[in-house]
């Protein structure tokens, strides 16, 4: 994955008020569309919880025990062969102690999300296949995870890094099920035009998956830093302090292996690894941890959808 030095274009004020009318339509969407996915409640709790410094074991079985459907998919990724058990694991207790609190963080909230379109349509406008698309999701959590704590002056944990990763692209999720026909032009402009997937979701929506990925981690109430980081995921040079470039180097190291976003998202990632103090040798790293997690993200989509 060649990498060039290259600083992304210098934000202008043309920029940020294009990102503000951006902002409010993607708040309009998802404000006027309806049947869209709905937080879940056990992840988010978990994640908050797990920011305090008073938990313990104890404390996450309570929050996760109660939801059958959740724990009896929890026990089948921890007994599968991404992570090869030496015994059966037959409770949540079993799960962290055995495998220990991160790990069952990261899966229940891989679980949780990726049930959350269980039932709901995918209406082919966008043209994505959801389970492409959670794939890559997953891909870029472990990907995120990985280099977040190598960045410096990213204040941020694992656990947060994860979600992240994970979240980047939700925008996407909602727009493969949204009921607006005007979304099938999107792939056209993508195919026949030879547009970068953003420049056609801005041309027919006047906004983009990242923008509205944001305004519904906002209607879901995440801290803000979350919510920025999906929003400029894009645009990490109008998020340089926060954790949008961690974001969208996650997103593009998850693509690496396709070229997708050519030169311009090439040189965006070299001033983003640079930022973040990475090194070629951070990258390679991390999508070699990315090659040996293989199973564990087949696990996750093979059991979420």
């Amino acid at each position: 994955m060649p990498l060039t030095n290259t600083a992304p274009e210098t934000v202008t004020a043309g920029m940020r008020q294009d990102e503000l009318t951006r902002w409010e339509n993607a708040r309009l969407l998802i404000e006027s569309t309806e049947d869209l996915p709905t937080a879940p409640p056990i992840a988010f709790k978990l994640l908050s919880l797990m920011r305090r410094t008073d938990y313990d074991n104890n404390d996450l079985v309570e929050v996760i025990r109660y939801d059958s459907e959740l724990t009896a998919q929890l026990l089948k990724i921890c007994n599968s062969a991404a992570y090869r058990p030496a015994e059966p694991i037959m409770s949540i207790s079993q799960a962290l102690l055995r495998l220990g609190q991160i790990v069952v963080y990261e899966q229940v909230l891989a679980i949780s999300l990726g049930r959350m379109n269980k039932g709901k349509p995918s209406r082919g406008y966008y043209g994505l296949c959801p389970f492409d698309l959670w794939r890559k999701s997953v891909a870029a959590a472990i990907l995120a995870r990985y280099l977040g704590p190598r960045c410096n002056g990213l204040n941020a944990d694992r656990e947060t890094c994860f979600t992240i990763g994970l979240l980047h692209n939700i925008g996407q999720a909602v727009l493969n099920i949204a009921p607006l026909s005007e979304i099938a032009q999107i792939p056209r402009l993508v195919q026949e035009m030879q547009l970068p997937l953003l420049e056609a979701e801005r041309q027919v929506l006047a906004t983009d998956h990242a923008a509205i990925g944001g305004a519904l981690l906002e209607s879901w109430k995440l801290p803000n830093e979350v919510v920025n980081s999906i929003r400029y995921y894009c645009q990490p040079e109008l998020n340089p302090d926060g954790m949008a470039p961690l974001a969208f180097l996650a997103d593009f190291c998850s693509h690496a292996d396709s070229n997708q976003g050519g030169s311009t998202h090439a040189e965006k990632a070299a001033w983003v690894t640079e930022k973040l103090g990475l090194k070629t040798d951070d990258i390679q790293a991390a999508l070699d941890q990315l090659k040996k997690e293989a199973a564990v993200i087949e696990a996750f989509v093979m059991v979420a959808m």
